[in-house]
Parts: C-alpha cells; structure tokens; sequence
C-alpha cells in the first residue's frame, strides 16, 4: 500500500498529518513511513545507511525505479519476480499484452474483476491479426479467474463473483443497435466465472453454527431482474443466497415453495439444479399463504429455528407479521426473520422498526454478509 502512495500522494490530507506524526522505534515501519510521507529522497535521506532498514529501503527503492520502466520485456520479468501491482506499473507499458498477461498472474481476484471492462475495451481479447479471440490471452485470463488458489486468497464473495458472471452474460445477450445481434462474449470467460463462483459458494462462505431455515417463493424469479443490480437475474441471486446459507452451516434447512407445494433441497444439490428447479414454476400467485402456514409454531422443527430467511421477487412482509409474532410467543429462542425482496421495495413504503426482523431490497455483493452478521446480533 505504502509503495503505491509515495510523497503523499492517494493519502487523505488526514492521513498525512497522522503519517507525520508517528515515531516508530522500528527501523523497518519508519522507513516505510518516510516513504509514504516524502517518497524515496527522504526515506534514503533518513534510512539510507541503517543496516536494520535494509530490507523495505532496498524494496522501495526497487519499486521506486521500476515506475520509471518502460521496457515491455524487463517489466515482465520485474512484475514476476517481484509482484508489482497494476499501480506501480507505468502507464506506457499498460498497451501491452504481455505486461497485462504478467499483471493477471498475480493479481488479485476482486480487482481482476474490476479490471475486466478495461481489458475488454483495449481489445486484449481478440486476436490483433484475425478477427477471433486471442488463443494466448484469453486462456491465460480463463485459468487465473478459476484458479481455487486465486479463489482462496482473494476470498472473493459468492455473490461478487455471481453479479460479473451476469454482468457477462447479460451483455451476451443483449442486442447491439448498430450490429442487430447480440454483444459478442467469449464463452470460455463466461465458464470461467461461473467455475469461480461455484468455487466460492464451496470455499469463501462464513459458517455459523445457527439453525437457519432459507424459504424460497419461486414466484416470477426466473422471469426478474434484481433491483440495484438490474442486470442480475432474479433466479439466479435467489439460488447464490440459498446455496450460500446452505454451505454456511450444517443446520440449514432450503425449502422452496411453488404455490401451495413445497419441497426440501437437498445436500449436494449445484447451482446449476437449483436454478432449473426454480425456473419450473408456473404459478400464478406468490406462495404467499403456504409459507405462513409452513411457519407454523406447533411444528417443532420451526421451533428450533434461529433465523429465518424469505426470498423472493416480490415479498410482501407485512403478510408474515402475525406469524413471527406467533413464533416468538412459542420459541425460547426468539428467531430473527430476514426477508430478501430481490426485485425490490417501493420508495414510498413505510416500516415500523424492529430489531429482530432485516428488510433487503435488490441484490448486491454484500448481502449475505448482511444476513450472517444480522444473525450474530
């Protein structure tokens, strides 16, 4: 961080007066500290000739001289070797695709994501010769997006990884006015993230010891889009959020309701299954009244319940109001109750506060951590 922010610069004015006025006895942070407030002049100035600050001076002034490289061929073998960040990079080497193939090895998965768009618009995806995918840099780019390693270490979120998997989807099948067809997406991509996200809803999940019963109203989800992020299908959101619960602990309970029946998943069951079993529903109304009936406090299997989550395109929750008040009167454990309104809540509606309930409106990627911690609370 501090080798990307040199001689206050991307440093809150704040934060340089704090970077100022720290004393540190360790030979090591304070040259760090120098760096961070004058850049290397003042960090070789001060720390130069300390045999105990070696190490982050030789560092530092190492990142400090390959800002100024230019050389397409040395920067590869730097960035390698080294890990520079796309931040310390110069900007003329940022045209060139073996410096960006150099870049995506070691890059994190979160700003990958984010970089996506920019590789795209530069045209590092096809092929500079022939009008085709580049066979050299889309693998590469495939191979780092579903790396389990990369997936580890990033500890991207599920649903991070499910809105870019939309993102590119959405843009595969939305028509381009000039050329009366669909976007061109590469294929391989598209895989790529949906491994990524299969991955993280296996490996990046916060688990909890809270019995949790996930409902899913399966009304009109595989006809929506998610509010917030409109490009994100209704169907698919609803399956990540049930998926994750389900991997988070092993007292979770997915039931999914299609008018007045209902179903439990079961373990094992892929993304890929539970999206299909969604989009099967032809029900004309929401399941509404089976759901409040399932809630019912004389089941004891409702009882033991910690936490309950409704998904749904549109939930109404007002409509389950007696039926959590009925719960709590019954259960010692005083469930809380989180209903996820993918499609989203109207602006003018109108909520009376209680602690022990969590409204969602829409889908984004911090929604199940929203939940999780709300459990905790």
């Amino acid at each position: 961080m501090v080798s990307e922010r040199p001689s206050c610069y991307g440093w809150c004015h704040k934060d340089v007066i704090r970077l100022a006025k720290v004393n540190s006895s360790c030979p090591l942070r304070a040259a760090a500290i120098a760096y961070a407030i004058g850049g290397a002049e003042l960090m070789n100035q001060m720390y130069g000739n300390d045999e105990q600050a070696e190490e982050v001076v030789e560092h530092l002034n190492r990142v400090e001289a390959f800002k100024s490289e230019t050389d397409p061929d040395k920067a590869v073998i730097e960035i390698g070797a080294y890990l520079h960040t796309i931040n310390t990079t110069n900007r003329t080497l940022l045209q060139n695709r073996k410096v960006w193939k150099a870049l995506i090895s070691q890059m994190d998965l979160v700003e990958l994501l984010a970089r996506l768009p920019t590789i795209r618009k530069r045209g590092f995806l096809r092929c500079p010769v022939l009008y085709s995918w580049d066979p050299h840099f889309v693998p590469h780019l495939c191979d780092r997006l579903e790396s389990l390693g990369a997936v580890l270490q990033s500890k991207i979120r599920p649903s991070r990884s499910c809105i870019e998997h939309q993102r590119w989807k959405n843009k595969s099948e939305r028509f381009c006015k000039q050329l009366s067809r669909p976007k061109p997406v590469n294929e391989d991509i598209l895989k790529a993230l949906k491994q990524q996200l299969e991955k993280a809803l296996k490996k990046n999940v916060r688990t909890t010891t809270k019995n949790i019963t996930v409902i899913v109203d399966c009304h009109d989800l595989s006809s929506s889009y998610c509010s917030y992020k409109r490009f994100v299908q209704a169907d698919m959101a609803a399956a990540v959020t049930a998926l994750y619960f389900a991997n988070a602990s092993k007292n979770t309970k997915v039931v999914i309701f299609k008018g007045t029946n209902h179903q439990y998943l079961q373990r094992g069951t892929t993304l890929d299954e539970l999206v299909n079993n969604i989009g099967t529903d032809t029900t004309a109304c929401p399941s509404t009244r089976a759901i409040g009936f399932y809630l019912n406090p004389t089941q004891s299997e409702i009882l033991d319940n910690d936490l309950f989550i409704v998904i749904g395109a549109k939930i109404d929750h007002e409509n389950y109001t007696k039926k959590v008040d009925d719960l709590r009167k019954e259960n010692s454990r005083a469930p809380k109750f989180a209903f996820c309104n993918l499609g989203g809540i109207p602006a003018d509606r109108s909520f009376e506060y209680d602690k022990d309930v969590l409204l969602t409106s829409g889908f984004d990627d911090k929604i199940c951590d929203i939940i999780s911690s709300f459990s905790k609370l």
